[in-house]
């Protein structure tokens, strides 16, 4: 919805798991995602589940990751996290 650049919410709007979901055939077929986006999806998890275990620490689940602390700045951003979607424990 905050996407959208008018009065019209359009499929472009959408996460594509939902664009795919609803474009499953009308005879009750499981929507089937495209690889990329359930690797998108896999990745996106897997980098909260870091933050997680690191309470937040961003270089430390870089490290658990195993990729830089600019990496994961550029993997946030592009999945669209901050600090408020990061479960601390």
């Amino acid at each position: 919805m905050l996407l959208a650049r008018g009065s019209a919410i359009l499929g472009e709007h959408l996460p594509e798991d939902i664009v795919a979901a609803a474009s499953a055939s009308a005879d009750g077929e499981r929507a089937f995602l495209p690889l990329a986006a359930v690797v998108k999806r896999a990745e996106r998890e897997h980098i909260l589940r870091a933050l997680a275990i690191a309470h937040g620490k961003r270089t430390r689940a870089a490290e658990l990751l195993g990729i830089s602390r600019k990496n994961l700045w550029e993997k946030l951003a592009a999945h669209g996290l901050s600090d408020s979607d990061v479960e601390e424990n």
